[in-house]
């Protein structure tokens, strides 16, 4: 917008001068009347094409500073072209290259003024309308294109002093993020670093007296019923296997994966799809009958994410069954391939038994969770018919290649 301003109010400024040279040039000073001539013209064309770098100035300041320099050195045109360069450089470049942009458009302007007042170029005409004195009229020159160039320069380092001053204050606020974003993140690591003793402190201290204990069990009931046998070998291996998890768990707590949008590898083992057997024969040695069916096509090439979660579904719907209806019967059916995705679903005969474990409620709030983090949807609840059941429906999430 302002370049639109700018171009023809140059043009404006330098029309008397324009007019002069298309009527004198080449006619040298005194020879004569002066005559419109070709050269003249054309000297007028290349004035409007110099005087439209304007439009580049920002992008290239060089280019309106040298188009000025021209029009001042070759004719008798104001210098106003070689200040707009000038503050220009100023602005958009500044350091070295501005001063000597500002350098040199002084220097310029000074002799330009000097030569014009003394010994005026021959194909030119001076329009003095005062008839001052040359001394007078080179002071009064200098005064005023000093006056000029000051002002241009002196806006041009205002300008480039609030640039420079909005560019501190935006790497300021930038800089308040990143130390905002490192103070949380030390906040959070001081809360994984807390939670992580703690868990190591409680559960791994219960988790080892119980296995333990079911060791001592297993040892004493070896001549007595192979059933209470097999029951104490089930709790020790669950509590062994509890006991890999919560160190594997602790150490993601103390030392957790970046966060980004790729899927960065975890420290815990994956156990996915492929896995969900051994959930089952757990839970069938816990006194549950299962029947199930699954079929799965190329589970490996899944994304850890959505093999966590299917896993992670089942181990707790068949735990919440264990605890909340022992004895009971369990339906479970697992399908999952690339083009259909995921579908689960598990039933159970809803009972008055219990385990007599209390229930935190958080297990169904996990499974939303981690359903809702793939894009898929989940029902979990009583059918009408006496049944408990849950049903995921998940999108297939194929493993990200590793780059080559």
């Amino acid at each position: 917008m302002v370049s639109l301003l700018l171009y023809p109010a140059l043009l404006l400024i330098n029309l008397p001068n324009h007019a002069a040279v298309s009527w004198y040039w080449p006619t040298p000073l005194g020879a004569g009347q002066p005559v419109v001539s070709s050269l003249g013209l054309f000297a007028v064309l290349l004035a409007f094409i110099c005087n439209a770098t304007v439009f580049v100035r920002r992008r290239h300041p060089w280019v309106t500073w040298g188009a000025g320099a021209v029009m001042v050195l070759l004719g008798q045109f104001d210098p106003l072209l070689l200040f707009v360069g000038t503050h220009a450089l100023i602005v958009h470049r500044g350091g070295r290259q501005a001063t000597i942009g500002t350098i040199a458009a002084g220097v310029i302007g000074v002799w330009v003024v000097i030569r014009n007042a003394i010994a005026p170029l021959h194909w030119t005409v001076m329009l003095d309308p005062v008839g001052l004195p040359t001394g007078q009229r080179v002071l009064l020159d200098l005064t005023m294109t000093g006056l000029v160039f000051v002002v241009t320069v002196m806006l041009g380092r205002m300008r480039r002093n609030r640039q420079q001053a909005r560019a501190a204050d935006a790497r300021a606020v930038r800089a308040e993020g990143t130390a905002r974003d490192l103070s949380e993140q030390l906040t959070q690591r001081a809360e994984r670093e807390r939670l992580a003793r703690e868990i190591h402190d409680t559960l791994a201290h219960r988790l080892s007296l119980v296995s333990l204990h079911s060791g001592a069990l297993e040892e004493l009931a070896q001549s007595s019923d192979p059933t209470l046998v097999q029951a104490a070998q089930v709790v020790r291996n669950s509590a062994h296997r509890s006991l890999e998890d919560l160190r594997n768990l602790i150490g993601a707590l103390r030392d957790p994966a970046p966060a980004g949008p790729v899927e960065q590898p975890s420290r815990i083992p994956l156990r996915g799809m492929a896995d969900v057997t051994d959930v089952i024969d757990s839970t069938l040695a816990a006194g549950v009958k299962v029947n199930a069916f699954i079929m799965l096509s190329s589970p490996e090439e899944a994304s850890d994410m959505l093999n966590r979660a299917v896993f992670r579904i089942v181990q707790e719907s068949l735990t919440n069954v264990v605890k909340h209806a022992p004895g009971t019967t369990v339906g479970l059916d697992l399908r999952g391939s690339p083009g259909a995705g995921v579908s689960l679903k598990i039933r159970n005969m809803m009972t008055h038994h219990s385990s007599g474990t209390p229930g935190s409620g958080t297990g169904l709030v996990g499974m939303r969770e981690r359903v809702g983090l793939l894009g898929g949807r989940m029902n979990a609840g009583p059918t009408g018919d006496g049944w408990f059941e849950v049903d995921v429906q998940l999108p297939w999430a194929a493993a990200a290649k590793q780059g080559r």
